[in-house]
């Protein structure tokens, strides 16, 4: 089997620096003269400017640096795995990303409009899990970190990288910076449990798709009861991760006998 490649953390920050130059930078670009706003999306053609076109092009660059460095078999299949429990964790996500969505504004939408938001709600899932998930995990691991540091330095990397969204979103990203950490330390999980990044991607596409559901065309932007079910689940999750944190990682197959 051929090896694989392994970037030192420098060029792991040089990477990232360039993902997310594409996502926002370009973003930024190619919005310009149309009506976009952070998390809104009125119509398909800002939503594609803004969003899917950048979004799509950080997807490609993450599936060459993936093909450069021959990290495919290790990305795409996770063999850190945790106890069974721990699939709480992508259920519990699934549970809150549907109780969050907006079927009745989902059911007024254009077609255009809605393939444009589900398709940026996928690339999003995974640009996002091959870059963290995939990318800085097998980084992290290459270069010697335990399992313990990895679990804690990608999920913040992943929330730190949101801090772009200052650009967009002003002060209000410092707050999301927090949140998506903790996010990221569920889709980690969901990674590990599962054996299989295409998990953590379903579950990014699908969760972001619930919070877009509540901005897409012209709605109003008041917020609905049912948009703090994805905070409840996440102080849910966070307490019972906390509690049962000694009780994660796989069990010890052999323990030592007594003299």
């Amino acid at each position: 089997m051929t090896q694989h490649r392994h970037l030192s953390y420098w060029a792991l920050a040089a990477v990232i620096v360039v993902y997310l130059v594409i996502v926002q930078g370009l973003g930024v670009a190619l919005s310009q003269g149309t009506d976009a706003e952070y998390g809104t999306f009125p119509d398909a053609e800002t939503t594609l400017r803004s969003m899917t076109i950048p979004i799509a092009l950080s997807v490609l660059f993450v599936i060459a640096v993936i093909s450069v460095l021959r990290q495919w078999p290790q990305v795409i299949h996770d063999d850190h795995p945790v106890r069974p429990w721990v699939w709480i964790v992508p259920v519990l996500l699934v549970v809150a990303a549907l109780g969050v969505m907006d079927y009745q504004n989902l059911g007024t939408l254009d077609s255009g409009l809605l393939v444009t938001v589900v398709a940026s709600s996928l690339l999003v899932g995974i640009g996002e899990e091959l870059m963290f998930r995939g990318v800085t995990v097998q980084a992290l691991r290459d270069n010697g970190a335990t399992e313990h540091r990895v679990a804690l330095w990608s999920s913040l990397i992943f929330g730190g990288a949101h801090i772009t969204n200052l650009i967009t979103e002003g002060s209000g990203a410092i707050l999301q910076v927090i949140i998506v950490s903790f996010s990221g330390f569920f889709f980690y999980l969901s990674y590990r449990v599962s054996g299989t990044i295409v998990v953590p991607i379903l579950l990014h596409a699908l969760w972001d798709f619930g919070l877009f559901s509540h901005n897409i065309g012209e709605v109003d932007p008041s917020p609905s009861a049912r948009q703090a079910l994805p905070m409840l689940i996440n102080i849910v999750l966070v307490v019972t991760l906390f509690v049962r944190r000694d009780k994660i990682e796989p069990a010890h197959e052999s323990s030592t006998a007594p003299a």
